[in-house]
């Protein structure tokens, strides 16, 4: 009898090659991991962020040029003065110019020439501070220097007209201490501590047009407010519908959310079931189906259970251990079975409600789905919500699907909750996934296979052609086999968060 065996890890893959009981050939390919070595971040992340870069500069050459346009029309100004050529700096920015800066702190006190004016504006607009108006909450260290820098700089700006005017009399043509050098107004390299919002821009913009208006120009209050609209134009952000994988059984329906009341409850059956068959393995114990559900409504209520908790439950005997727990410190049993932070910080948004498990689900999938925050606010008016519980909601920040859509859900569940591991439900209920009948003495490239599309993991991608490689390789040179046993790496479906735990 032949067979072969596999270890497929993230870089590299171990075989051995067995024949009537003897070992004949073993060897190791070694690859490099389809991320950086250092960071592990992908290596697609430079020409993506070099990509985003591209898309933002050629969105604010766009605003700015629009912006142009109309000044150059209102002010009677030439436009193509303020249009840079082949490199060379516009005729309207050559010469000795007055800092913009000092002229944002002019405009609130004097009138300024045409040419002036146009300067302060389009200033404004090109450096229009932190603005985000689907802000969601996050734990990120860069994001929290930023707010901090933001919060600081609000209580400086109550003392102060406008922005302009802060930095004009706070830093403006000041040395730092001791040296010779003027102080930076403009934030650095992971210096964040000029940050202002741009609704405090926004302010000061249209502060300065009608101070203008004041002091003798004679545009309309159109104008102002198209200015305005356009200096601080965000364009929606589009939904991910169309990037979500259809269902393992289903093909014809999506994914469900990861975060959802559905999909919580799926993962939670899962880890009570299987915990519950190893005891019944090892010490003969059955539980109830009554005591599930339980643990289960546990769980949805509180978000997590212990496996302290889970003992008492079950009433499991003292003298008995989980095999999912190593015992080697104190209290060991007080790590949570299931913990389910995103569920807690939903229910917490939710407060009382009177929505139904179904309209649970499709307010996770808008929030999961839909990154602009006036849609998904559309979106969630439809349903039984206050303005504070929409608020709440819109502040969450949701991600991922699992394989199994709701309607895979639905049918699956209820099996579930009467004791029913995941793959005796599907068994039962006569669910089977795609296959491929056809057979082939080599195992085909995966991009030609019918669950390309459902892999968007660069990792498991390589592992999966550097497999390919190796054994086509080995059928080459020993024949068919009876058995492949394939063992695969912990790591190689984990992200870069979950590769450093």
């Amino acid at each position: 009898m032949k067979i072969l065996g596999f270890d497929v890890g993230i870089n590299s893959i171990g075989w051995a090659f067995i024949e009537n009981d003897e070992l004949e050939d073993c060897g190791v390919r070694i690859f490099t991991e389809a991320e950086h070595p250092k960071t592990q971040e992908s290596l697609a992340l430079p020409r993506r962020n070099a990509r985003s870069s591209r898309r933002r500069l050629k969105r604010r050459k766009s605003r700015l040029i629009k912006l142009k346009y109309k000044i150059s029309k209102e002010f009677k100004l030439s436009y193509e003065d303020y249009i840079s050529d082949d490199g060379e700096l516009p005729r309207a920015y050559r010469g000795k110019l007055i800092s913009p800066y000092e002229l944002r702190y002019k405009a609130l006190i004097q009138k300024l020439e045409a040419k002036d004016l146009a300067r302060v504006i389009l200033h404004i607009a090109k450096h229009r501070g932190y603005m985000n108006k689907n802000e969601k909450k996050s734990n990120d260290a860069k994001k929290g220097k930023i707010l901090s820098a933001l919060k600081n700089n609000t209580l400086k700006l109550e003392k102060y007209q406008s922005v302009g005017e802060y930095f004009y009399k706070e830093f403006f043509q000041k040395y730092k201490e001791n040296t010779k050098n003027f102080i930076k107004i403009r934030n650095t390299k992971d210096n964040y501590n000029n940050c202002v919002l741009a609704s405090d821009l926004e302010k000061e913009l249209r502060l300065i047009l009608e101070k203008q208006k004041e002091f003798g120009y004679s545009y309309s209050d159109n104008f102002i407010k198209e200015i305005i609209e356009d200096a601080f134009f965000q364009r929606p952000l589009k939904d991910f519908s169309h990037l979500v994988g259809t269902c393992t059984f289903f093909e014809e329906e999506k994914r469900a959310c990861k975060n959802s009341y559905s999909a919580w409850e799926f993962v939670a059956l899962t880890k009570i079931i299987n915990e519950l068959k190893n005891l019944e393995k090892t010490s003969g114990e059955i539980i109830s189906s009554k005591i599930i559900n339980d643990i289960l409504n546990h769980i949805l209520d509180k978000g997590n259970i212990t496996y302290k908790k889970f003992r008492a439950y079950i009433n499991l005997h003292e003298n008995i251990n989980f095999s999912s727990l190593k015992y080697d410190k104190d209290d060991v049993e007080s790590i949570k079975l299931v913990d389910f932070k995103k569920l807690v910080e939903f229910k917490k948004a939710l407060g009382d409600h009177s929505l139904n498990r179904q309209e649970l689900d499709q307010i996770a999938t808008y929030i999961t789905l839909i990154k602009d925050n006036d849609k998904l606010r559309v979106k969630l008016g439809k349903y039984n919500l206050s303005n504070e519980q929409i608020n709440a909601l819109l502040e969450i920040e949701f991600n991922d699907h699992i394989n199994l859509s709701f309607k895979a859900l639905d049918k699956i569940l209820p099996l579930m909750r009467e004791g029913k591991r995941y793959d005796e439900a599907c068994r039962i209920l006569n669910l089977k996934t795609k296959s491929i009948d056809q057979k082939q003495d080599f195992l085909p490239a995966f991009c030609d296979s019918i669950f390309a599309q459902e892999l968007t993991n660069p990792i498991v991608n390589r592992a999966i052609s550097e497999y390919r490689k190796v054994l086509n390789a080995l059928l080459k040179k020993y024949g068919k086999m009876h058995k492949i046993h394939i063992e695969l790496s912990r790591e190689i479906g984990l992200n870069k968060k979950e590769e450093k735990k």
